[in-house]
């Protein structure tokens, strides 16, 4: 089942890859944007889909969706919006060996969906392109960072709720999770330098 997963978000990620290749560099605030580039940003978006379609993060309302809630008095029809992940998977409703086995597998997903982006990242870092990292490559990769630090929050609340904090295959997961949050802090480190040293080289010349 796991290798599904890998293998479908791999799909995914060259897919998206694909797609932008083909857009007028017209249509883009920075060009020439290399392939390498291309993956990490694709798999940094992809992570956040992949997160919030699984429930792991929650759904980022808009300023206008929240205005017409507020202030015209419209119905929410959409619970997502400010259901935790907890709430999501029901981990007070469902036996405690259903929920081991959901949060298990989504933190072996999310790990693989993390290493992916981590993947990619690490590509882009061994070639010369890297040299011209630009802000969004930055922000997006960063952005994918904080939404897997939700997301482990959101599994340990889960685990609390259901009350499988004992679990080894969980914890095994969660530690394989941990693992690659720690692996992507140090590729955004070095994204972040690799960054500041092209801001100040650009300002010295």
């Amino acid at each position: 089942m796991r290798s599904v997963f890998i293998t479908t978000i791999s799909i995914m990620a060259l897919t998206s890859c694909a797609t932008v290749s083909v857009i007028p560099s017209t249509a883009a605030v920075e060009t020439n944007i290399s392939e390498a580039q291309s993956g990490l940003r694709t798999a940094s978006d992809l992570f956040e889909t992949i997160a919030t379609s699984r429930g792991w993060i929650s759904e980022q309302r808009g300023l206008f969706d929240l205005a017409k809630v507020l202030m015209d008095g419209e119905e929410d029809t959409d619970a997502n919006y400010y259901k935790s992940y907890a709430e999501f998977i029901g981990a007070d409703m469902r036996a405690a060996a259903e929920i081991s086995v959901t949060v298990m597998t989504d933190a072996e997903d999310a790990a693989d969906a993390l290493s992916l982006m981590s993947h990619e990242t690490e590509i882009f870092l061994s070639t010369g392109a890297s040299q011209g990292v630009q802000r969004a490559d930055l922000v997006a990769f960063e952005r994918a960072l904080v939404q897997a630090q939700q997301t482990r929050r959101s599994f340990a609340s889960a685990i609390t709720a259901a009350h499988i904090d004992h679990e080894a295959s969980v914890n095994a997961a969660l530690a394989g999770f941990d693992i690659e949050i720690d692996r992507a802090r140090q590729l955004a480190d070095q994204l972040a330098k690799q960054y500041s040293n092209r801001i100040a080289d650009r300002a010295v010349s």
